[in-house]
């Protein structure tokens, strides 16, 4: 519930930004040439069953159930305008009232009224908002149930209302009809309340509180209630607070949240459900810059504009129930959170509010009384409303120019007008049925910000929409079409495939005739699917069909010419030449010839490459052990990795060679990948190695962005450890090999065309490379992917398209023009800043190169001004110049130079941090291999820095100096251990070590059980599906690490992948797993991370999903040798087989060779049964349950009635 705000913080800002453009407003008599900085709404606040929102034009919309200001008792489920209400910088929503500041300084209030909680001297409820009497200069307001506050700006805090408590503060219990002042209290800076409770914080960053207390929300380590403020222990350095009904949150400067109160749900973010007489942190959580909180949830802004929430979900109020903070989906870009009793707000950097949580009185605003688990998007605030998605995009970049094009506005008539702002001056005020606008005359290389409001017929201003661009860095583009309603798909020389907005209408251009022909419409018959995948093939279009069903088509001359079933096929992934790439298989369109592709199963194009002549590389996207070569004629050709190696991924060919990754590990050393070349005749020709970590590099991600092939030439990057870095290199058919890129950062190929020119990009520039030539031909800012076509380069940018002109000739280097262009900032005894004019070039800058005391030490991009010169020594000059060079690869002169001397060092802290006096240092929840530590803050002149934790005198670890405690892991059982801890400032000062104390830990429980058990998941199994195979352990006990050995008949199923179970382990967060498989055998070992208890229980360990290959038994064996081990490193092996037998079998059981009435009553008679009695027979469980009934009998009786053979 929005309890608090602080005004004139942003409030001051504001007015000082709308002062100016009221002035052009009067000036004119008109407000198109005024805008404010920001449209839409710009905070919101939460009551019981009601919200508020505040527009950046200075009205109030409430709606919900009453107290909505509108001169009724009448609530509403969207919104409406508080009457009589105007110039209002902030607002805040009690249960059952609500307050607004003006810019006067002034307070209004309307809502209930019994205990003069809307401070105008009575107890009669208002409809509409009264001024709050005696009040001036308030620059914030806090309100609950039955109380109010307001901060002055001389730090005074004044309440009224209720004061059964002592919520007032002003010493007595007697309710207040209008404001008193809160005694002893002043220097404030926020102010919060919760039900019965108010809290301050002062300038001193210490935290006040006075009240109820029976739950610990006056954090002072009491129940007592107090009627005078008192401070809220161990809280310092507080920016903010916020309070629900009964519990509070704090953030600090650090951007840590800190919370206390009661915890029964969560509600206080540390992991828990105890309630906290003193602050706890909230766990894992930094960078808050908001919270607020409800009746039992809680609410964070992050700086990065996430939303955070953790607490109760008894009615849904942020989406998920969680004791730790967890991200509120589907939400960004948040400048203000709100939290109602039991429903949650957030504003957008747009000006939308997006509701969540409760809804019994219609508080989320929708129109509905329907709760929502998930944001919903409030409208209805009396200005035109953006419908959902990207409304603004750009388009059509040059060097000079943009189109932006937006999605038309809605509102209740017709929208008046459009306002264009470029870097908030207005550009264009344009009809309310225009949906484009170029705007001309803008620098090349040079990023623009542009904003846009609709406007309807009586000056009601939308939202804000904005968005960034960067112009083309040169001349060298050419738009060649554009204005399609829609995305353009595919491309060649002749032909343009794009598909209409909407994906229902898929249109084929001819560029020689600028005519269009339909290739398909799925509005014509009102069918409710979309057009998926469209390529052009050499002659005509291959599309997918997306809805109930799936299926891809052929398109020529006007007419489907065939069609592929998406049950059989799968979904189409690539098209090239006359030949189409499916999720099972391979087919020539025009022929209809078709071949498979076993192991295949793609499931994206990352998996496999198809040349223009129908040659498919790729492999397993499975298991990845075996690399596949499939020919237009169905050859394939299969290739396993030798001894040495472990896997290959990443098949790429040009119809000649094949080159692909190998991940290979030379006599145990650290796995790098490989990369390996193939040629026509399948020889290894070349090999080169790449230094890439496979645990840094995906395995999943696009091999085309790490390397490519075509016509002989291949690119490929190559790591440098030492340096961190990557670089592009091409080369030859010969094997000439040339670096491509110069600077620092990751390079993603984007094309390599068969001349040998890669287009590449680096820190969002793209790059044209001509290895022939031995230089650059030309660089892009602008958005959009490089494609080659005929000896030509092309930009695709949505529904534009550029020809890249290469073959000019550049011999002007770029100059300075500025008489000094280089200065150093910053400077301090190891580091410098440097700032620079940018250099003039005809074609625009490509790199900056700066030299130190004439030597180069680092390159960067064009686009790029500023550079920080680290590892210098204190007092010690450095001389600094910059070199300009354009993407012909001319160099300007060096700039004029600058000489700067760096600081000395002489550190100005030489106060250490000192401990309280008493104990420091406790221990809790001590356990065989762990205990927790806890500590009494240091203090410091200029701040705690650090801690650090000693453990029989070895540094253990260090924390941030706002955290006080620590849990040290990783311990024997009883073992005697010390432990102590010490402070650190910024400037290194360290106080004395405290006391140390001594620690026992407890007994070690026995070994893990080594018991473990095979299950099949039940299921109806037949040749050609899978059958998952779940290996467990049962009453595990401090299960650590575990080897499985398995073996399984391999001419009965094939093994197909394995995953831990969750119950165990995630892979890569909280486990590792490694998987050696060979035909009839598998090795898995699998362990969790770092110093924690084993697993307990009954638990899956992992799943092991097979493909079923021919009917008969089959039969799966755990290995004697199969072992486990716990948190201790201590082992126990299984030392009998666990053996599983299954029949895999179709309900032919007469086999009379097909599926009849007789084999119905043979079944039948089993019925009833299970593992064990009488009766049970292996062959009639056919979904593996282990038990014979009705559900296999129904199974052979559908089988009947559908007449199988």
């Amino acid at each position: 519930m929005k309890r608090r705000f602080l005004l004139r913080l942003c409030g001051f800002l504001i007015v000082t930004l709308l002062l100016p453009l009221q002035a052009v407003a009067d000036e004119s008599d008109s407000v198109v040439a005024a805008k404010s900085t920001y449209s839409g709404i710009r905070m919101a606040a939460g009551g019981e069953s009601h919200t508020l929102a505040l527009n950046a034009n200075g009205t109030v919309w409430a709606w919900g159930g009453g107290q909505l200001g509108n001169g009724s008792t009448t609530g509403s489920p969207a919104p409406v305008q508080v009457q009589d209400l105007h110039s209002v910088e902030a607002i805040a929503a009690g249960g059952s009232h609500n307050l607004a500041i003006k810019s006067d300084g002034t307070v209004w209030a309307w809502g209930f009224n019994g205990y003069g909680q809307l401070g105008d001297g009575s107890t009669t409820g208002r409809n509409t908002p009264v001024q709050v009497e005696g009040l001036r200069s308030i620059v914030g307001a806090a309100a609950h149930y039955d109380h109010s506050l307001a901060l002055k700006s001389d730090g005074t805090v004044w309440a009224w209302g209720r004061n059964e408590y002592g919520q007032l503060g002003d010493g007595s219990k007697t309710d207040r009809h209008t404001p008193v002042r809160v005694k002893g209290l002043d220097s404030v800076v926020a102010i919060s309340s919760g039900f019965g409770y108010s809290l301050a914080v002062k300038s001193d960053g210490t935290v006040w509180a006075w009240g109820k207390n029976e739950y610990g929300q006056l954090g002072n380590g009491s129940t007592t209630q107090s009627s005078a403020p008192v401070q809220v222990q161990g809280l310092h350095s507080v920016t903010a607070v916020a309070s629900g009904d009964y519990h509070n949150l704090a953030i600090k400067r650090d951007g840590t949240v800190w919370s206390w109160g009661p915890n029964l749900a969560g509600q206080l973010g540390d992991g828990s459900d105890m309630d906290r007489y003193t602050p706890v942190q909230v766990e894992g959580f930094s960078s808050a810059v908001d919270v607020d909180a409800g009746f039992g949830h809680s609410l964070a802004l992050k700086s990065d504009g996430t939303v955070w929430a953790w607490g109760n979900y008894q009615f849904n109020e942020w989406g998920f129930g969680s004791s730790t903070p967890v991200q509120v989906q589907e939400l960004d870009s948040v400048v203000d959170i709100a939290a109602g009793t039991q429903h949650s707000l957030a504003v957008r950097n747009d000006g939308t509010v997006w509701a969540w949580g409760k809804n019994d009185n219609g508080q989320l605003g929708d129109g509905t009384s329907t709760a929502r688990l998930t944001p919903i998007k409030v409208q209805g605030f009396g200005g035109p409303e953006w419908p959902e998605g990207d409304v603004l995009t750009v388009t059509h970049v040059t060097y000079n120019s943009v189109q932006l094009n937006w999605q038309p506005a809605k509102d209740g008539a017709e929208v008046d007008q459009y306002w264009v702002y470029q870097e908030n001056t207005l550009v264009a005020a344009l009809n309310g049925d225009t949906t484009y606008y170029e705007v001309k005359e803008l620098s090349p290389h040079s990023t623009y910000h542009f904003s846009l409001i609709a406007v309807n017929d009586d000056g009601s201003q939308s939202a804000t929409k904005d968005v960034t661009v960067t112009t083309a860095a040169n001349q060298d583009e050419t738009l060649l079409f554009n204005r399609f309603d829609g995305t353009i798909l595919d491309f060649d020389q002749h032909r343009i495939l794009w598909k209409q907005t909407g994906d229902q209408v898929l249109w084929l251009f001819n560029r020689a005739n600028q005519s269009q022909t339909k290739v398909h419409d799925a509005t014509m018959a009102g069918a409710p699917y979309t057009i998926g995948a469209a390529k052009l093939s050499a002659d005509g279009v291959v599309y997918s069909i997306l809805g109930k069903a799936v299926n891809t088509r052929y398109w020529k001359d006007g007419a489907d010419q065939r069609y592929w079933d998406g049950w059989e096929w799968g979904y189409l992934h690539e098209v090239n030449g006359n030949y189409a790439v499916f999720t099972f298989g391979a087919a020539d369109v025009t022929t209809g010839g078709s071949r498979t592709l076993p192991s295949s199963d793609f499931e994206n194009a990352y998996r496999f490459d198809l040349s223009y002549d129908g040659t498919v590389a790729y492999t397993d996207p499975t298991s990845e052990s075996s690399l596949y070569l499939s020919l237009p004629d169905g050859t394939l050709t299969t290739y396993d990795p030798s001894s040495n190696y472990q896997t290959y991924s990443g098949a790429l060919t040009d119809g000649k060679n094949m080159i692909y990754k190998v991940l290979k590990v030379d006599n145990g050393s650290d796995s790098m990948w490989s990369l390996r070349v193939r040629s026509t005749d399948q020889r290894i020709t070349e090999e080169t190695e790449l230094a890439l970590n496979p645990y840094a590099q995906d395995e999943f991600a696009d091999p085309r962005k790490s390397y490519r092939i075509s016509n002989g030439w291949i690119a490929y990057n190559k790591y440098n450890q030492d340096g961190d870095s990557w670089t592009l290199y091409v080369r030859s058919p010969e094997g000439e090999e040339k670096q491509a890129s110069f600077l620092s950062g990751h390079v993603n190929i984007e094309q390599l065309g068969p001349d040998g020119t890669v287009a590449y990009s680096i820190q969002n520039q793209t790059y044209l490379y001509s290895a022939p030539k031995g230089k650059l031909i030309h660089t892009s800012t602008g958005p959009g992917t490089f494609h080659y076509i005929d000896g030509t380069w092309y930009r695709l940018d949505g529904n534009s398209l550029f020809a890249v002109q290469t073959d000019h000739s550049d011999t002007t280097a770029p100059v300075w023009t500025a008489e000094n262009p280089l200065t150093v900032t910053d400077v301090t005894y190891m580091s410098a800043v440097l700032a620079w004019q940018p250099a003039a070039d005809t074609e625009g800058v490509t790199l900056y190169r700066i030299y130190q005391n004439d030597t180069p030490i680092d390159t960067v991009t064009g686009s790029v001004y500023s550079y920080e010169v680290d590892g210098l020594t204190p007092s010690t000059a450095y001389k600094f110049t910059l070199e300009a060079e354009d993407a012909a690869g001319n160099k300007s002169a060096n700039s004029p130079s600058v000489t700067v001397t760096t600081n000395a060092y002489a550190p100005v802290d030489s106060t250490a941090p000192v401990w309280p006096d008493g104990p420091v240092l406790t221990a809790a929840d001590v356990t065989y291999n762990s205990v927790q530590l806890n500590w009494q803050p240091a203090a410091d002149d200029m701040g705690v820095d650090s801690y650090e934790i000693y453990k029989d005198d070895s540094l253990l670890a260090s924390v941030s100096g706002s955290v006080y405690s620590y849990t040290a892991l990783g311990l024997f059982p009883e073992t005697a251990y010390g432990f102590a801890v010490q402070a650190k400032d910024a400037a290194g000062n360290a106080s004395l070590k405290s006391k140390v104390m001594s620690v026992t830990t407890s007994a070690y429980h026995p070994l893990p059980n080594p018991y473990m058990d095979l299950k099949v998941k039940p299921g109806f199994v037949q040749v050609g599906s899978t059958l998952d195979l779940v290996v467990k352990a049962e009453e595990a006990e401090d299960l650590y690490a575990f080897l499985a050995d398995l073996k399984y008949s391999p001419q009965q199923v094939k093994l197909k992948e394995v995953w831990l179970s969750p119950s165990f382990g995630t892979e890569g967060k909280d486990a590792v797993f490694s998987r050696k498989l060979q035909d009839g055998r598998a090795r898995l070992a699998g362990a969790l991370l770092g110093p924690v208890p084993g697993r307990s229980g009954s638990l899956q360990l992992m799943t092991i999903r097979f493909q079923v290959l021919a009917k008969g038994p089959v039969v799966f064996t755990l290995d004697p040798n199969t072992e486990v081990a716990d948190s201790q490193g201590q082992t126990r092996k299984l030392g009998t087989p666990v053996m599983l037998e299954l029949v895999i079998s179709d309900p032919d059981f007469d086999k009379d060779g097909k599926i009849g009435l007789s084999d119905l009553v043979l079944i039948s008679r089993h019925s009833g049964t299970s593992e064990g009695q009488p009766g049970y027979d292996k062959a009639y469980d056919l979904n593996f349950d282990r038990m014979i009934d009705s559900q296999d009998v129904q199974y052979v009786a559908g089988k009947v009635a559908a007449g199988s053979a």
